[in-house]
This record gives structure tokens, C-alpha cells and sequence, in this order.
């Protein structure tokens, strides 16, 4: 099944189950993360999609952190060589775990963290707001193109267009 078709069946699904099953079922070309969630349970589930099946990432101490690289690679007999220079994935999902622990610690979640945290510049220029580094063309470079926020029980998703430490977060009624 087409990436985009699989991701326009999870958007039109009902519930979580439906939405889940939209991304497991059927063969698939193409690796993706899938992040799915449902108002109405109050559950999202972190799917990783590979050509050879799917695995369900778990929350690590409550929290659902997913950056650029599997997670359960070994699960679906996927091998990432990331080269030392790619590494940044790995910084970035501990980092973003590591700032909303912090969050959760002092009580719960709120959406000004998340948008802190995804501002998050340790590490630059290999951090959670990503920018293009110095020791790459500008042809093999990558930053933080947009940031997404989806608050499931406010009904409201908040996004920047560009990194997040340049533009104010700005919501969307959904």
C-alpha cells in the first residue's frame, strides 16, 4: 500500500483501533513512523512501519518520544548504518526525552513544554530544533522544516512554519 494512502486511511479512521489497523494491515514499500492517537480513549501509540511489518513502540516512564531513526529495528530486521556524522537522531530523542521527564516530574505535560522542549537547542547544530551545519553542503544539510504540537483532548493542533526557536507556535482548531 502507498505510504500516503496508509496515512489518509489512519487520518480517516474513527478510533485508535481503526487507525492502527489502517497502519498494520497490508504490505508496505517504505519505512515511516506512525504517531496515532484518540481524544475519546485518551491513547496515542507510536507504530514503526517497515516493508518487513510493523512494531509498536512502548512509553518509557509514561512518555511517547519518537525521533528520526527505529527504535525497534531489530524486532523488524531492519539495519540503520547510521554514519557517526548522522548520529544527531539519537541526541534528539534522548534530549526531548530527557526535557519532558524533567516536565513531567514538576507535574504534568503542558503544551508550552512540549514547545520548549522542541525548541531545545543542546547540541547545536545536531539538536531537537535542528539547523544546518557547517560541516555539510548545503545539498546533504538538514534543519527542522516545521513543528507540529496536536493537543488530542483540546481538539487543537499548534505548528510553526520553519524551526520553532523562529516562529511563534501558532494553533489551529481541529
Amino acid at each position: 500500500m502507498p505510504f500516503h494512502v496508509r496515512t489518509w486511511r489512519a487520518l480517516l479512521a474513527r478510533d485508535l483501533t481503526e487507525a492502527t489497523t489502517a497502519v498494520e494491515e497490508g504490505g508496505s514499500l517504505c519505512s515511516a513512523h506512525f504517531l496515532v492517537g484518540d481524544a475519546k480513549c485518551g491513547q496515542a501509540l507510536s507504530l514503526e512501519r517497515a516493508p518487513t511489518g510493523t512494531a509498536r513502540v512502548e512509553p518509557q516512564d509514561g512518555l511517547l518520544v519518537h525521533a528520526n531513526h527505529f527504535l525497534q529495528g531489530e524486532e523488524l530486521g531492519v539495519r540503520e548504518p547510521l554514519a557517526e556524522e548522522r548520529r544527531s537522531t539519537h541526541l534528539r530523542q534522548e534530549r526531548l526525552a530527557a526535557r519532558l521527564a524533567q516536565a513531567a516530574e514538576r507535574g504534568s505535560i503542558s503544551v508550552e513544554d512540549v514547545e520548549e522542549a522542541l525548541r531545545d537547542h543542546e547540541g547545536y547544530p545536531d539538536s531537537v530544533c535542528r539547523h544546518e551545519s557547517p560541516l555539510f553542503p548545503s545539498d546533504l544539510n538538514y534543519r527542522t522544516a516545521l513543528s507540529v504540537v496536536l493537543d488530542l483532548s483540546a481538539r487543537r493542533l499548534r505548528s510553526t512554519p520553519g524551526p520553532p526557536c523562529r516562529s511563534a507556535y501558532q494553533a489551529l482548531e481541529i
